[in-house]
């Protein structure tokens, strides 16, 4: 047989198989649908990240290990996708019943979820998808927020002062001085419930939280380690938290109140992450070396390169590697939200100070050998040990 008609051959055989595999999603889809309207009906949660994940590893370790990375991530992509399709059954134009079954064991029949960009845009799409009969509520002052968030929610507005003499739930979702703010002017009004907040500092919130929210209304100090590059409620993902810790600081007295921790947990079942119950004080201290000061170095860095580009002439987007976009990725972020971030978590400056003179320590000459070492140590404490 000729290369050509060799080629040809598996070519045919290639687009049997796509067509085979187009139809069976076009399938798949069909009865996912017909299920998100069962689900619907019967108030079960179209979304639960802990059977997806059991079922995605069920289904890896079904997979000869020479297949098993590509296919499941082409398996991960049509799990993202379901999920998505999901939603917009679930969202699309259809008026969400006011009677039948109550939410079950979900705690929170009305939530109200204050700043609705990419972290209060995903928790309001996977409570949605997870409790498709709470009452959620969505606050910001952005009209264009409100209209995107508009079809997950049962009410949207401005302002929802008027929502918290009857609620079960509060997310703060807003940068961290806002939080502050919003605590110190609304949270006596909290009548009843839980008030969480999902801020990056935690000393200043939580000492502000539990001043001002009154019992028998609960103050929480609340941070998922979940992001993305992408700000805004059109970022925002049902599956943002998924096997994400998220740090929780519960009052003083209260870290044995089974009851207090039973509702966070089923909070962080719906949204898939994993409680990770701290001190507001150790909570800052980790994430400055967690979070915070590769915010600080990304920026000084991208700052000082901007410096070299001017006095060379460089154009830095001929030749911009893998490198360079990791590296200054977190260099877009807003000066005016981590200017907050850093006024009350100081020791994130600190630390940055630290490491610049650890820097002049080390030389010249520089011990490369000896830096690249323990720079492997931390990569393969967060990915494991994937070889040279």
């Amino acid at each position: 047989m000729k290369s050509a008609d060799r080629l040809q051959r598996f070519r045919r055989q290639l687009e049997r198989i796509d067509r085979r595999i187009l139809d069976w999603l076009q399938r798949r889809f069909h009865v996912l649908e017909d299920l998100t309207e069962y689900k619907r009906a019967a108030n079960l949660p179209i979304f639960q990240p802990e059977r997806e994940q059991t079922y995605r590893a069920a289904i890896r370790a079904r997979l000869p290990a020479e297949y098993r990375d590509p296919i499941d991530a082409v398996f991960a992509a049509i799990m993202r996708e379901a999920r998505q399709f999901e939603e917009r059954v679930l969202v699309r134009g259809m008026t969400r019943p006011t009677e039948g079954p109550s939410v079950g064991e979900f705690p929170f029949r009305r939530v109200v979820v204050v700043g609705l960009g990419l972290i209060g845009g995903s928790i309001v799409r996977a409570l949605r998808s997870y409790a498709p009969r709470s009452w959620i509520a969505g606050v910001d002052r952005d009209e264009a927020a409100r209209a995107q968030a508009r079809p997950y929610l049962d009410e949207v507005g401005a302002d929802g002062t008027a929502w918290l003499s009857d609620v079960d739930l509060v997310v703060l979702a807003l940068p961290v001085r806002s939080i502050v703010t919003w605590l110190e002017t609304y949270g006596s009004h909290v009548a009843r419930g839980l008030v969480l907040d999902v801020g990056s500092v935690k000393t200043v919130i939580c000492e502000t939280g539990w001043r001002t929210v009154r019992s028998p209304a609960v103050f929480v100090g609340g941070h998922p380690m979940a992001g993305a590059e992408t700000p805004g409620f059109a970022a925002s993902r049902t599956d943002l938290f998924v096997d994400r810790p998220f740090f929780l600081c519960v009052p003083p007295g209260m870290e044995d109140a089974q009851a207090l921790r039973d509702d966070l947990e089923a909070l962080l079942l719906a949204l898939g992450a994993r409680p990770l119950y701290v001190t507001p004080a150790a909570h800052d201290r980790l994430v400055t070396f967690t979070s915070h000061i590769y915010q600080l170095v990304a920026s000084a860095l991208a700052a000082w390169v901007y410096e070299m580009a001017l006095q060379e002439d460089l154009d830095l987007r001929q030749g911009a590697g893998p490198g360079m976009y990791s590296m200054t990725r977190l260099a877009g972020s807003s000066y005016e939200l981590w200017r907050d971030i850093l006024t009350m978590n100081p020791q994130a400056v600190e630390a940055f100070s630290a490491w610049v003179e650890w820097l002049h320590r080390q030389g010249p000459p520089y011990d490369w050998e000896a830096l690249f070492r323990r720079a492997r140590q931390v990569y393969e404490a967060l990915y494991g040990s994937r070889g040279e």
